[in-house]
């Protein structure tokens, strides 16, 4: 029973044909038809379902403007053969005339249009039914009547339902005109395939695509909300919009551990970069002040690191016309080196900055104006001072 009601259902589609307003069966959608001419070598209209609107031309042979269908086929294809949303189809076949495939794709030769560069024919596919004259399936689908005087235009929005059937000799602009019309029918949405909320659905792109920061996909999380995903996130678990990484171990400044370098001393840079500006001197100091930090070398310094604080050295002593003067700290830490004569009048301030724990040089050439004499060179820290004697000789 179920069989038989197919059947009917079949025959009263080919009998009848489709009207404005039918939705093609998917057992037609899914017939697959040879082609004359075009780059296809077969056709299934059920591959444009939900992704094209589609214009068929049907034309009987004996008809004296065949070569306008022609000609406008190949102008409605040229206007639309780079937009994928629009398919163009002729079927020039006639029941009782020998026609051949071959025969209707030399008439593009001879009659139509060429692509850009002059050479290449126009190809609108020109689809060819095949089998004996009364299985002409695509004619039967639309009631073409071979008394028609005028070719017959069928219009095919993207739900695969009949939107318009002229039988008229229609213009290209004309044609053209219904196109658009059904495209501005067809949903809206992101049409870019690269969108993570691309619609294979929408035919006008409304500006809705959202696309995944570079390195990331479009499944991709964001755990710390720093705008930054995981996938790229120097520390994802931890708000760090700045991506600092001071010590270009690839994990973010903000997920660091304490001692980095494990030199026993807590690191700075944890709070260098805290709000996207480096940290001041005066910031640096509050910082050393507060214990929050101690280092700031950005990684394990190869020096030996000093025992106590300690003014090294002074050589060479005496000396002309210069001497260095070295000091090691074990904490960083501001120093602040005076040199004064012996009436204990200050002459020099050598240095009074902040140095990383270590060794370190100055050196001190005095001006032409110093004399001859000995003088004492004052070392102090935070909480540290000590004095040694040098030597000047002119």
């Amino acid at each position: 029973m179920n069989k038989l009601i197919h059947i009917i259902f079949f025959l009263s589609i080919a009998l009848s044909g489709y009207g404005i307003g039918d939705t093609i069966s998917q057992e037609h959608l899914n017939m697959e038809f040879d082609t004359c001419f075009g780059d296809l070598e077969t056709i299934s209209f059920g591959d444009y379902q939900n992704n094209s609107v589609i214009w068929i031309n049907l034309s009987a042979s004996w008809w004296t403007s065949c070569y306008n269908v022609l000609l406008e086929g190949d102008e409605v294809y040229l206007d639309w053969k780079n937009d994928s949303r629009v398919q163009t189809f002729i079927n020039l076949d006639e029941l009782g005339l020998p026609w051949t495939c071959q025969q209707w794709a030399d008439n593009t030769f001879s009659g139509g249009l060429y692509e850009d560069d002059g050479v290449t024919p126009a190809s609108p596919q020109i689809i060819d039914d095949g089998g004996p004259p009364n299985e002409k399936v695509i004619w039967n689908w639309f009631d073409y009547d071979l008394s028609a005087q005028y070719p017959k235009n069928i219009f095919i929005d993207h739900d695969m339902k009949i939107y318009a059937i002229t039988e008229i000799d229609m213009s290209s602009e004309a044609v053209n005109e219904i196109i658009n019309e059904m495209l501005s029918n067809a949903p809206p949405g992101c049409t870019d395939d690269t969108g993570c909320n691309f619609n294979p659905n929408a035919f006008n792109d409304d500006g809705s695509c959202q696309f995944p920061i570079e390195g990331c996909s479009c499944n991709s999380i964001d755990t710390d909300s720093d705008g930054i995903c995981d996938q790229i996130d120097d520390c994802p678990d931890i708000y760090n919009p700045f991506q600092h990484d001071q010590d270009q171990d690839g994990l973010g400044d903000a997920c660091e551990d304490n001692d980095d370098d494990d030199d026993g001393l807590t690191d700075c840079w944890d709070y260098w970069y805290d709000d996207g500006i480096q940290m001041s001197a005066a910031e640096i100091e509050a910082a050393i002040a507060s214990g929050s930090c101690q280092d700031f070398e950005l990684k394990y310094d190869s020096k030996i690191l000093p025992s106590s604080i300690e003014l090294l050295n002074i050589f060479p002593n005496p000396f002309n016309p210069s001497s260095t003067i070295s000091f090691n700290l074990i904490n960083p830490q501001i120093v602040n080196i005076d040199i004064y004569d012996i009436n204990g009048q200050k002459l020099v301030d050598l240095t009074d900055k902040f140095y990383n724990s270590g060794i370190h040089n100055l050196e001190w050439k005095p001006e032409a104006s110093i004399s001859s004499s000995l003088y004492i060179v004052y070392f102090e820290t935070m909480d540290f001072q000590t004095t040694q004697k040098i030597l000047y000789l002119k």
